[in-house]
């Protein structure tokens, strides 16, 4: 019963044209042929196209059928890809012989990495005396979406410093599936020369969605601020699924402009008015003491260069002088002076306004104003306060600025004014000796007039009085000629670099501490490199 089955369907599969393999036959000239006596490979399907997959994320599997239609044993010598594997795989084949109509299944992965079109074949080696090679073709496409950062690396070059540079950064979607752009971040090397700016006013918030080809921008600037190399990152996460952190470095390094040299002579002034505006309230008594007693100090420096002076003293109360104006004509200037300072006496207010007092007893018209016996025309001005408290002059309508402005204007130019404190450090105040009460105000005053800051509560006023004299009439600070970059400036007096000195930018001034102050007659050059006008080329670049 069998065979007549067969040939039943040997009939019905004549007339259709169609031979399953699990018969073994094959239609040669259109003529059925009985199954052959040698080994005769099958192989289902002959290629295999897994279509598009979603790289990282999903694989794909696919049967390949391979079946002996011959007699003969089949023995298969070898299963391997034309190619490199790369994203293809497959299992192992369970036998490497197959009997008449024996069949093994072999499982072929895709699994994309990238989004991509991928290619590879299958070759089988097999005793098949007609079909020794079989090439099964393999076809698949990576979808996935795939971030893009350009440039991934630059280097801005040598930067002047005070001038930024601009570097705008492309974040691309190059992949085939929606690119989610989740955070930003910026790193830079201290001091940060580096920013970010990611146009979110354009983009709106993170996350970002990129579809396909869609690129987003974000602008990196730097700004050195000194003279090194500096180095910072973008980190920009996503769901690219093989670069879910993707970086992009950026360098650049300061550089100067040529340096210039600003050269001044040490000039000592010699003749000079001075205001000793002296605090008369309760808590002063010490603090009067110390004064008097260093009186000597301070009138030697002037009797040993032979400056011609005007000293006057007045309260933190009263702008009328407490006495006769001191000059060298005097036979004991310094007991003069005690002895005018121990008239005043501490019943004064408490209500400090030294700086209001100074401004009226500088006005014209008043004995110390221009043109009196006090204040020459062709003199340096001195004040000096003396308080542990810090000026209300601001509630009686007088500020800082008033003062300085007027006696700039009288006097013309910075060199012909300077102004001094002996008062509560700055900042903080300070609490032996009796204490004294951060003084703001004065400090602000003799900062911006060139002058000496001293605490109050020192132990010893011999040295800061005779510093306080020094700087009277020499010069403790000069203005710069252009605005320096602050780490390029270098100082040297007479030829030799110095370090006691520091900048001060609110009158772009170099100034030199009390006991460094440049004696008469000497060279000052003060070397920098000017803040640059940008874009303008790079001078001094080197390391």
């Amino acid at each position: 019963m069998g065979n007549v089955l067969k040939l039943f369907f040997l009939f019905l599969f004549t007339l259709t044209g169609c031979f399953p393999p699990e018969y073994g036959l094959s239609r040669v000239n259109n003529d059925i042929t009985e199954p052959s006596i040698y080994p005769n490979i099958q192989v289902y399907p002959r290629s295999m196209n897994f279509g598009e997959v979603s790289a990282g994320d999903d694989s794909i599997d696919e049967v390949l059928t391979i079946w002996n239609g011959g007699l003969d044993t089949l023995v298969l010598d070898s299963l391997e890809f034309k190619n490199p594997p790369g994203v293809f795989s497959f299992t192992a084949p369970s036998t490497d012989t197959l009997e008449h109509e024996d069949e093994i299944d072999i499982v072929v992965t895709y699994d994309p990495k990238s989004y991509d079109y991928y290619t590879n074949s299958i070759f089988i080696n097999s005793n098949d005396p007609d079909e020794p090679l079989i090439e099964i073709p393999l076809l698949g496409e990576g979808a996935a979406p795939i971030i893009q950062i350009d440039p991934e690396i630059y280097n801005y070059g040598p930067t002047l410093i005070g001038c930024d540079k601009t570097l705008v950064v492309d974040i691309t979607n190059i992949g085939n599936e929606d690119l989610e752009i989740t955070q930003i971040d910026y790193y830079v090397s201290l001091p940060a020369n580096f920013d970010i700016e990611l146009n979110e006013s354009i983009y709106g918030y993170l996350p970002w969605v990129l579809v396909p080809g869609e690129t987003k921008t974000v602008e990196i600037y730097y700004l050195p601020s000194e003279k090194e190399s500096d180095f910072g990152y973008v980190e920009v996460f996503s769901n690219d699924p093989f670069t879910p952190v993707a970086y992009a470095d950026q360098e650049g390094k300061g550089a100067h402009t040529a340096p210039v040299d600003d050269v001044y002579e040490q000039k000592e002034i010699d003749a000079t008015d001075i205001l000793f505006v002296v605090d008369n309230s309760c808590s002063m008594g010490d603090k009067q003491t110390q004064l008097k007693n260093n009186f000597s100090q301070f009138m030697n420096v002037f009797a040993g260069r032979g400056v011609d002076y005007n000293i006057g003293i007045i309260t933190t109360d009263d702008h009328n002088f407490v006495g006769p104006i001191v000059n060298p004509t005097m036979a004991d200037p310094a007991a003069e002076l005690s002895a005018q300072v121990d008239s005043i006496g501490v019943g004064g207010s408490a209500n400090e306004v030294g700086i209001y007092e100074s401004y009226y007893a500088l006005q014209a018209g008043y004995p110390a104003g221009p043109g009196g016996s006090f204040w020459r025309a062709d003199s340096r001005l001195v004040i000096i306060y003396i308080s542990d408290e810090d000026d209300n002059s601001a509630t009686s309508g007088v500020t800082n600025t008033m003062l300085e402005n007027y006696v700039l204007g009288a006097k013309g130019s910075i060199d012909y004014v300077v102004a001094h404190a002996v008062a509560g450090d700055y900042p903080g105040g300070c609490t032996t000796n009796g204490g004294g009460i951060e003084a703001y105000e004065y400090y602000t005053l003799v900062t911006n007039l060139n002058g000496t800051f001293l605490s109050i509560c020192q132990d010893d006023w011999g040295t800061p009085m005779e510093s306080i004299a020094i700087n009277s009439i020499l010069a403790k600070s000069f203005i710069l000629s252009l605005t320096p970059i602050e780490d390029s400036i270098s100082v040297a007096v007479d030829g030799v670099v110095i370090t006691d000195w520091y900048y001060e930018s609110s009158n772009n001034s170099v100034y030199f501490f009390e006991t460094s102050i440049p004696p008469a007659g000497s060279e000052i050059v003060i070397t920098y490199s000017p803040l640059p006008e940008c874009g303008n080329d790079i001078g001094d670049t080197g390391p």
